[in-house]
């Protein structure tokens, strides 16, 4: 009987801890973090799950951001999720371009950050910097 409880808790600690996100960062916070280490994340938008893209609409929220010093109408979008399963088929849509279509995609707990590789490799090095290091 005691061996049947801890292989119980065991599994119990294995399955929460496998199906689940380890953090609770916001899309509000990585954008926030852009502007303080002043790089550019101009007339945040938030995007819509309801939208015509062929976006899997897994997120829980998103926001569309634009860089105007890459370009006019660059942008760049970060996507909170609930789960792994979640955020790994919009990671997968994101990874699927190549070439002039490709995109950079950096994931960090529960969050996911895109933008094109229009944007200088240089630049997007330090969106990714910020996005991996900031602070709550």
């Amino acid at each position: 009987m005691f061996r049947f409880f801890w292989l119980a808790i065991s599994l119990s600690l294995l399955v929460v801890g496998c199906g689940g996100r380890q953090s609770d960062l916001t899309v509000d916070q990585a954008i926030q973090a852009f502007t303080n280490a002043g790089l550019e994340c101009e007339n945040p938008q938030t995007i819509d799950p309801n939208d015509t893209s062929p976006v899997p609409k897994t997120f829980t929220e998103a926001k569309r951001c634009v860089v105007p010093s890459v370009n006019a109408d660059h942008g760049l979008r970060v996507f909170a999720f609930a789960s792994d399963r979640d955020l790994q088929q919009v990671q997968a849509y994101y990874e699927g371009f190549t070439g002039m279509f490709g995109s950079y995609v950096f994931v960090r707990d529960n969050l996911l950050f895109q933008t094109s590789v229009s944007m200088p490799k240089e630049l997007a090095d330090q969106y990714q910097e910020t996005f991996q290091t900031f602070t709550p």
